[in-house]
């Protein structure tokens, strides 16, 4: 198994005022866009990825979670227009029965892709903060 570099950003907005909607705030079903690059240790992009490579988990709170993972959708790869390939986005909800709990949530990003020499993977973590687009 190689190691790949996997490097994550998001964004977690919302045009919308953030009221409260039935006893929750608006904020705990807006979807996050997912940005993710891609790199084997070599560097070299790593092409052809699919939504079922990208595993998202999340955590909001302190104690260990196990199973708390986000659905991924709207997977895309991006290589080409950023003069380069290794370039995957998709939008990130919350499990089909929760919601997001919090307005600040650890993102969890694992790839795994079947490389030359076996199954290779990736990790990497990066903090959702949500906020208003006015």
């Amino acid at each position: 198994m190689a190691l790949l570099n996997v490097q994550a950003c998001v964004r977690w907005a919302s045009g919308q005022p953030d009221e409260t909607v039935i006893g929750e705030t608006s904020f705990t079903r807006v979807p996050m866009l997912l940005a993710l690059s891609v790199t084997d240790i070599n560097g070299a992009a790593v092409e052809q990825l699919n939504e079922d490579a990208v595993h998202v988990g999340f955590q909001a709170q302190p104690e260990a979670v196990e199973g708390s993972l986000a659905v991924v959708s709207d997977f895309h790869h991006n290589g080409p227009t950023f003069r380069g390939l290794g370039w995957y986005s998709c939008i990130l909800n919350p499990p089909d029965s929760g919601i997001w709990i919090q307005d600040e949530i650890f993102i969890c990003v694992t790839v795994l892709h079947q490389g030359p020499g076996g199954l290779d993977k990736g990790k990497t973590i990066t903090l959702a903060r949500y906020h208003q687009i006015l």
